[in-house]
């Protein structure tokens, strides 16, 4: 038997994947929850007998072999009652909620955040190509508007917009949706509305207002999300939160607006779960001023960090010092493209700004050599690095400016611009970069990070690992790309562990306790400890370099973990996550990482860092491209004036260098942005021309990856670039290849088929491509080459020419190579006439 079933305080999404579900599995008997949300139970007053419904009590459990759930993935809130179903039973789950830890275990599970969960089923539906009436197209309909608010919630997706247009092509009839999604007030509902509204208490955390209101009553009332959602309407705040004891049991709904606000993991912390912007959760035998309290104390975590300028603002800013001249600030003006400057003091502090206008002005009235001071705008619009992104755009719309000067102790750090806003505004992913960055800032433990990020397996593995440091008297940390990318809350499975000690027999000890596989590698003081599941660690003893000149490989030598992180590469890259017990996830940040996780900048850790170690060079523009960062501006600097370091680089080690390069997205942008910081000037003594690059975006625009070809584009336009290529190649395939490019590069122009296939016989396709990609002149006669010598198929073997009694000597190859010949200028079609061919023109050798 199938079942299809729904969550306790069934609503119109529930209900419509149900009847929805039941297309997909038609043998399957619909099981009623008891309990349905007030407009619901209205609908079905009038439409009940449309519809053929099961109670739980009327299902034999014993002989369900699957069950089919909607609208949640959380037992609890299902009427199944598992002790009664077989061990075998089959679950199968459509849930369009984020996805939790309490799920139904080991089901087939559908779960995708979508506005509504019955946006998944139609999707199915309409894959599979199942006939809807009009009716059912109007009960999917109630469920997607309702569920989505009428396509006006935050989680609507296009997905939603794409169902609703189903629909309509198949007869969703929107009077009944306007008639029971749009509901009104019951005069019971009404009281508690007007109680609700007058009873509560606003409040304000981090620049976002809340609305938090209670109340007590023996009648329960199954409409508070309703209620609360009016509520919203009605009360400008960022956050709603309705807390009301009926009977026994205390309900809280939450209802919210605003992308800093998300309420889910408060309501989830007082047992109940929802979305981001509204929840819910249902605390039996609960006590309101207990619920209240705890809700309190909850509240600072549903505000996400905020935007700050800092974060948006432009930097440095082009000023102008007060006793300069008018005619000085017009040049400035006219040589950048500005129209308004800032004007400072001698020590730096903002005095006012100055406009082309004013400028103008000044100089039609020949004062070019007055100073800017008597002619600029005093007590300009200013706000401060902390201040919000919902702070700057209220400042610009008040004083309707088109930008605002950023300060920090009175002096001048950066400049918004109207521009500025716009792309925070429309271009999501830059949005969503500066809020995951804005969320690193206060970050100082970590330890809920890798409670939430980490599987139950690892985490639990991290803390036996500190109590154990802790037992052995020794400190143990997570370092490196692992805790940047926990700060990032991205994926990492490259674990690296320092040890403050001997990091090779602490291994060996975990490896004991956790029955793992061990491996030691003491020339390096490091080891490696794998466990079944896979989960791999390298640990290593915490240890300091020096480098004995520049490019050249380090010395190592023992230290503590400070020492340890100042030898990274990037500040984003030093940090460490205490792991020992007593401080379990303190975040150690001794060269402001996370501050440049927060800016968006890859900063160095010291001045010689390239001079020591040029790889770094090209490890900085991946970081930066991966995170979309900017090199900091002394890192680009220092980057630059590295080229002797790039010199004395192993072509070994640069070429791993650009395949790593050439795995990143979007990876011939980095190729250019190496040319912006000279490294190939440095490496090939000559920036690569105009032309070369022409010829490197050919190749790319032809999925060339192989960094050798890619390499020999940027230099082949040169007359030495046979030499510099030379000291590139590895192995014996690119060496011939080079020498081949030099032998076609030789040949006479132009060329017949016939003779190309004389000369190029044995040269590889991708050389012969390479070389017309860079002659605009062959690039067809060359192309059309390959194309028929690929399509090729000998008419004649050397089998066949001991038939006709040719003995096996050098002639085979004369023969085999005219005929391929006569079969590429089309003179000979078919075996019978290239047997002919043979007879007619060569004779047989005689004993």
């Amino acid at each position: 038997m199938i079942i299809i079933h729904s969550h306790i305080q069934l609503d119109f999404d529930g209900f419509a994947s149900m009847i929805a579900a039941n297309k997909l599995f038609p043998e399957a008997k619909l099981v009623l929850p008891e309990k349905q949300k007030p407009e619901l139970k209205q609908f079905l007053a009038i439409h009940r007998d449309s519809f053929s419904f099961f109670s739980s009590k009327e299902i034999d459990w014993s002989k369900v072999d699957t069950c089919v759930v909607v609208d949640t993935a959380n037992p609890k809130r299902v009427e199944i009652p598992i002790e009664k179903l077989k061990e075998d039973v089959q679950f199968i789950v459509y849930d369009h909620h984020p996805p939790q830890t309490n799920s139904i275990q080991n089901a087939k599970e559908h779960i995708v955040q979508v506005g509504a969960a019955v946006t998944l089923l139609l999707e199915e539906i309409i894959e599979n190509q199942l006939l809807i009436t009009p009716f059912e197209a109007t009960v999917f309909g109630l469920g997607l508007y309702s569920d989505t608010g009428s396509f006006t919630h935050d989680i609507t997706t296009a997905r939603d917009l794409e169902a609703a247009s189903y629909l309509f092509h198949h007869g969703l009839d929107l009077s009944i949706i306007t008639q029971f999604v749009q509901q009104t007030f019951s005069s019971t509902e009404q009281e508690l509305f007007e109680v609700l509204l007058n009873n509560g208490e606003k409040g304000q955390i981090d620049g976002t207002s809340y609305y938090l209101t209670c109340h007590e009553q023996t009648e329960y009332i199954n409409n508070l999300s309703f209620l609360t959602e009016k509520l919203m309407d009605t009360i400008d705040v960022d956050a709603i939160f309705s807390v009301v004891k009926m009977g026994k049991h205390v309900y809280v709904v939450g209802r919210a607006e605003g992308e800093r606000v998300n309420i889910r993991p408060l309501i989830q912390k007082l047992g109940g779960n929802g979305h981001e912007k509204a929840a819910s959760a249902t605390i039996k035998n609960g006590e309101t001023t207990r619920v209240i309290e705890n809700l309190k104390q909850q509240l600072p975590t549903i505000v996400k960090p905020a935007i700050t300028a800092k974060q948006i603002m432009s930097q440095p800013v082009k000023t102008i010092v007060e006793s300069e001249t008018i005619e000085h600030a017009s040049l400035l003006m006219q040589q950048y493209g500005h129209s308004g400057l800032p004007v400072v003091t001698e020590n730096g502090s903002l005095a006012g700004v100055i406009s082309r206008k004013d400028v103008d002005k000044a100089l039609r009235h020949a004062l070019g050599h007055a100073p800017t001071k008597a002619y600029m705008t005093t007590n300009p619009v200013t706000i401060s690095e902390d201040d919000t992104l919902e702070t700057v755009q209220e400042m610009m719309i008040e004083h309707n400016i088109g930008r605002l000067l950023v300060l920090a102790n009175k002096q001048l750090k950066g400049i918004i611009s109207r521009s500025d806003i716009i792309e925070i505004l429309y271009n999501h992913n830059y949005r969503s970069n500066l809020q995951e960055r804005a969320a690193i800032h206060s970050v100082q433990n970590v330890s809920e990070h890798l409670q939430q990020l980490l599987s139950s397996e690892l985490y639990n593995l991290l803390r036996l690992i500190g109590e154990k440091a802790d037992k052995e008297a020794l400190n143990a940390y997570l370092i490196g790309g692992f805790v940047r990318d926990l700060l990032l809350k991205k994926d990492n499975k490259d674990i690296d562990i320092v040890i403050e000690g001997d990091a090779i027999a602490f291994c060996q000890k975990i490896a004991a306790i956790m029955d793992g596989h061990f491996q030691e590698h003491p020339q390096f003081g490091t080891a490696t400890l794998t466990l079944p599941s896979e989960i791999k660690i390298d640990f290593v003893s915490s240890r300091t370099e020096f480098y004995t000149g520049p490019a050249a490989l380090p010395t190592v030598t023992y230290s503590n973990i400070k020492e340890d992180l100042a030898r990274r590469d990037f500040t984003i890259n030093a940090m460490a996550v205490k792991l020992n017990a007593s401080s379990f996830g303190e975040l150690l940040d001794y060269f402001q990482g996370k501050e440049d996780l927060v800016k968006g900048k890859i900063r160095i850790l010291h001045t010689l860092s390239f001079i020591e170690d040029p790889t770094r060079i090209f490890r900085a523009i991946r970081f930066a491209h991966r995170f979309q960062y900017q090199l900091a501006t002394q890192t680009k600097e220092l980057a630059k004036a590295a080229g002797s370091s790039l010199m004395k680089l192993s072509k070994t080690r640069l070429r791993s260098e650009l395949k790593l390069i050439i795995k990143e997205k979007d990876w011939p942008i980095l190729f250019r942005e190496l040319n912006d910081l000279f490294v190939w000037s440095h490496i090939f003594e000559v920036s690569p021309s105009p032309k070369a690059w022409e010829l490197f975006d050919k190749l790319v625009k032809k999925e060339e990856k192989n960094e050798f070809i890619l390499l020999t584009s940027l230099v082949f336009d040169q007359s030495s670039w046979f030499e510099k290529m030379q000291e590139f190649a590895v192995t014996n395939g690119e060496m011939t290849f080079l020498k081949n490019l030099k032998e076609i590069k030789n040949w006479p122009s132009p060329l017949t088929v016939e003779e190309l296939h004389t000369r190029a016989c044995a040269i590889p396709d991708h050389t012969l491509l390479f070389f017309s990609t860079a002659h605009k002149n062959l690039n067809q006669i060359i192309q059309d080459y390959v194309d028929k010598r690929n399509q090729l198929v000998p008419l004649v073997s050397g089998h066949d020419l001991k038939n006709l009694g040719f003995k096996p000597s050098p002639i085979f190859s004369q023969i085999l190579m005219e005929l391929e010949l006569l079969q590429l200028s089309n003179k000979i079609t078919n075996k019978t006439a290239a047997i002919k061919w043979v007879k007619e023109n060569f004779q047989l050798q005689t004993p």
